[in-house]
């Protein structure tokens, strides 16, 4: 008697940026959630040397999200092995212009707009003519809550961020009519090297107008690791990601969550006077300008 053998039935993610922090975990808790369904995991980074310990039922391809003929290729790749794609999560991020915001060279504004905001543009686009073609689909966008409440010598990436909030939003309202949902995921301080990775090598110039507030910016870089309250673990945030966001048969337009979000939430509802004052005090500008 023949065999017949059922097709892969699994809701198919993307994922970028799965490298570490927020992608690595949600790759993980995607690939192994039971509760609802098993997913079908193609976690992506630029160098996929870095995804090759995950869980082997994660499939593992190069995607450089700067580019467009890798662009291309990564989703002509995953279209080509199981023919759709249910949900791309688009987490891809740097962090590398941190600085004073008049201070900081353009390239490094570029690099920062060009990973965070115009990549993310770029896979949505290819990804989101399958999903029309479908009617059918879900855009998880992760931003941040500094996109909504902005802090020092983080101008690049808040500005990046804020970006891809009102993309989203905007991106959403196009694509509804198509069946295709699309959220903005907002995190807070979640655990992860991002921050350190931006702190490393700031050493302004000898005559920066900000010399004598260098260890603030530095401490600015790595606030959300060493802030109060703890940052949120990344695999707790995903689950909160999955069971939230990706799960439920509407999706909301903005989730925000993460260690230190009530703030953020609060914070964003003051007056702009206040809201700065106070951000004012916990990274001491009272000493800029001052010998």
């Amino acid at each position: 008697m023949a065999t017949i053998t059922r097709p892969d039935e699994r809701p198919v993610v993307v994922i970028t940026g799965c490298s570490s922090g927020i992608g690595r975990a949600l790759a993980i808790q995607f690939a192994k959630y039971q509760e609802c369904t098993h997913y079908h995991v193609f976690a992506t980074a630029r160098d996929v040397e870095t995804l090759r310990d995950l869980p082997p039922q994660i499939e593992r391809v190069q995607l450089d999200v700067t580019d467009d003929a890798s662009t291309n290729e990564c989703v002509e790749s995953i279209l080509a092995q199981v023919g759709r794609i249910d949900i791309l999560v688009n987490n891809a991020g740097t962090n590398t212009a941190v600085g004073p915001t008049v201070e900081v060279d353009l390239d490094r504004y570029r690099s920062t707009m060009e990973v965070n905001y115009f990549g993310l543009i770029r896979i949505t686009s290819a990804v989101s003519r399958h999903m029309i073609s479908r009617r059918s689909g879900r855009i998880i966008n992760i931003g941040s809550t500094v996109g909504l409440v902005p802090l020092p010598y983080a101008a690049a990436y808040c500005s990046s961020k804020a970006a891809v909030h009102s993309y989203s939003e905007a991106l959403r309202m196009e694509l509804a009519g198509f069946g295709v949902q699309v959220s903005i995921v907002s995190p807070g301080a979640i655990k992860s090297s991002f921050g350190e990775r931006g702190a490393q090598g700031i050493v302004l110039a000898k005559d920066s107008n900000y010399a004598s507030v260098q260890d603030m910016v530095k401490y600015r870089a790595n606030y959300s690791q060493v802030g109060r309250p703890a940052p949120t673990p990344a695999e707790d945030f995903a689950w909160e990601i999955i069971s939230k966001v990706a799960l439920p048969a509407y999706a909301p337009v903005y989730f925000v969550g993460g260690s230190r979000s009530l703030m953020v939430k609060l914070l964003f509802y003051l007056p702009a006077w206040m809201r700065m004052w106070l951000i004012g005090k916990m990274f001491q500008l009272n000493r800029v300008g001052r010998a």
